[in-house]
């Protein structure tokens, strides 16, 4: 866990944050997804024409888009709170869980996300995706069987998607999404999960057509979150989910 991305602060969170208004959340919502799809249009073509997998664009349009971009935020957002490099009272909801209580919620909902990924997003992406047709094919099919490739090209390119996509990039989406924005939206702690999980899987402007099964698989993650008080909920989940996704093409790879 790439913890040295954040400044050593106190665990307890800010009781009351100020909450955004509803042009401030939306902004911070979807703002910061131009940055991953501007780059995924531009690397996805460059690397095709190179010879490479186009999921390689992928992998660094989302290491560069997101990670760059949410944490520049964050930190100029403790900058001019602490004036130092810190997160203390820009990210919050940092409290410990205990082990036992931790791993039952990260499998509860790991599973849970799995399954409405596999059922509802497979039913639901075949019923949209031709709704989406005017959309850069770049876009549209962004699974490249990276087996195909040489088997070192192949590597590099799961390694990227392992540490870029599936590690660093889930853990800088849940201090922003989570840790940032769900403490401060602008609606009752009731709805604010909702809210925020549906901002959350808009702000994914590279896969309009599954905006419903994200907000249906991250909403109970964010319920997780507020009542624990704690974003390491979200994080292992997050990263565990995306590190799931990478075990089918490594073992195409390695055979």
């Amino acid at each position: 866990m790439p913890s040295a991305l954040v400044a050593a602060a106190p665990v307890a969170p800010t009781p009351n944050p100020q909450h955004h208004t509803w042009p401030q959340s939306l902004a911070f919502h979807l703002l910061p997804g131009l940055a991953p799809l501007a780059l995924t249009l531009a690397l996805v073509p460059v690397m095709e024409s190179r010879g490479l997998p186009g999921a390689m664009g992928l992998y660094l349009g989302a290491l560069l888009g997101v990670v760059t971009v949410q944490m520049g935020i964050l930190w100029y957002l403790g900058w001019k709170r602490n004036g130092r490099l810190s997160l203390q009272g820009v990210v919050l909801l940092r409290q410990r869980v205990p082990a036992g209580r931790m791993l039952l919620l990260v499998i509860s909902l790991f599973v849970w996300a799995t399954l409405v990924f596999l059922f509802l997003g497979k039913w639901l992406t075949g019923a949209l995706l031709p709704a989406f047709e005017w959309m850069p094919s770049t876009l549209r099919f962004m699974t490249d069987d990276v087996s195909a490739f040489p088997r070192g090209v192949a590597l590099a390119t799961w390694t990227l998607g392992l540490v870029g996509a599936a590690w660093l990039a889930p853990f800088v989406e849940e201090l922003y999404f989570r840790g940032f924005l769900l403490p401060r939206m602008p609606v009752s702690p009731t709805w604010s999960p909702v809210a925020n999980a549906i901002l959350f899987s808009a702000y994914h402007f590279w896969s309009p057509w599954q905006i419903l099964t994200r907000t249906v698989a991250v909403a109970p993650m964010n319920f997780a979150v507020l009542k624990n008080r704690s974003i390491w909920v979200s994080v292992f989940t997050h990263c565990l989910l995306n590190t799931a996704t990478t075990i089918g093409p490594l073992v195409l790879i390695l055979n």
